[in-house]
């Protein structure tokens, strides 16, 4: 692996959108070096793409402060696991993806013992909590990839050495034609619970009691339930069985062509949903202890990322307490009733040109090879 003409990468990505993201990079390095190699920890995606992955993926999906706490054992000698093959292997280059709760603490221990580059692609959102974390950017990260062209200036105002080269979701955008809705009498509404198993646990119960309502009843309304990779079946199953909710596990990008409204849990697919130019509500329902945790540490204005890039609600946001299926429904039938997607529309374009010209990945992948 460290011959003088091969590159080795140690990448670590921990959750599916990290895994998608992480894939496509690797796809680019190698177009761009003949004899790249990668080690590390990733899903599906990255492993067919190229990586040695040294555990399951499955295993790192967890979200919460009481959560998160119950699995600190396992985690600890995970990171053990993963320090133990840098210095075996001694990478060129290290790429932590997102995933702060790891990666930060491995990027200091690298560090302290390796000389080896650290990059870090798609970044935490310190500018929304857990600003502190900035000193251990400062400290042991080379450099910073963002995603969000205002995370750029966050940085670089803080004296952090930050790229920006577009989000990644617009080179994927680019690969399906998306065009206005036109409605008909028919309205098919998307069921978003989120990508983690206890995001799936908390929303599910809603969406079940949302697609038996009897204010819906005679309303022309089916619903799809976006299934993410890392959900089995069996979770689904009292759900599906209503005749009006089908279950799709295509990427959201691929298939809101058939979507007139969407209900997602706040993260990386409500953006996914305007860019696919489709009207939404966000939702989102956490335990009480991380809900108050997270409550008094945040310190951004909305929840949705479509909100902080449009500086200004444009989408209803249902948290905690307003997560339920009543306000959902008076969400839906508003919609229905007064269709004002065509304002909606506009905003949703003017947040995709922010996005970049979709090249992400290709630019991601050459500042890592020559930097």
């Amino acid at each position: 692996m460290n011959k003088k003409d091969s590159l080795h990468f140690f990448i670590i990505a921990g959750e599916d959108s990290g895994d998608l993201h992480g894939s496509q990079v690797i796809v680019n390095l190698k177009k761009m070096h003949k004899n790249v190699v990668f080690s590390g920890l990733g899903g599906p995606q990255m492993m067919q793409a190229g990586l040695v992955s040294l555990v399951s993926f499955d295993s790192l999906a967890v979200m919460g402060f009481v959560e998160i706490i119950k699995r600190i054992p396992f985690f600890l000698s995970l990171e053990r696991l993963l320090l133990q093959h840098i210095k075996k292997t001694r990478p060129n280059k290290i790429l932590l993806i997102d995933y702060p709760g790891l990666n930060l603490r491995l990027a200091k221990k690298i560090k302290q013992k390796y000389n080896i580059p650290i990059y870090y692609y798609i970044s935490p959102q310190l500018w929304a909590w857990k600003e502190n974390r900035l000193q251990i950017i400062k400290k042991y990260i080379d450099h910073m990839i963002v995603i969000f062209p205002f995370e750029k200036e966050w940085y670089k105002n803080r004296n952090v050495s930050v790229q920006f080269f577009g989000h990644p979701i617009i080179d994927l955008s680019q690969q399906y034609q998306i065009s206005p809705k036109k409605r008909n009498k028919n309205v098919v509404v998307a069921l978003c619970p989120g990508s983690r198993y206890q995001e799936v646990k908390k929303h599910l119960p809603i969406f079940t009691k949302l697609v038996n309502s009897p204010q819906l009843i005679n309303k022309n309304i089916s619903f799809i339930l976006y299934l993410a990779p890392g959900i089995s079946d069996t979770t689904v199953t009292n759900i599906s069985a209503y005749k009006n909710v089908t279950i799709e596990k295509k990427p959201i990008l691929q298939s809101f062509k058939a979507v007139d409204f969407a209900i997602i849990a706040s993260g990386t697919a409500t953006l996914e949903s305007a860019i696919a130019l489709t009207p939404m509500v966000v939702i989102y329902k956490m335990s009480l202890l991380s809900w108050l945790i997270t409550k008094s540490m945040i310190k951004t204005k909305y929840a949705s990322i479509v909100n902080i890039l449009a500086k200004q609600k444009i989408v209803p946001e249902l948290l905690q307490k307003e997560c339920n299926t009543k306000n959902i429904i008076n969400e839906l039938l508003e919609f229905i009733q007064l269709h004002k997607s065509g304002k909606t529309q506009k905003a949703f374009n003017h947040i995709k040109a922010l996005l970049g010209d979709g090249n992400a990945y290709k630019r991601t992948a050459s500042f890592l090879i020559n930097e």
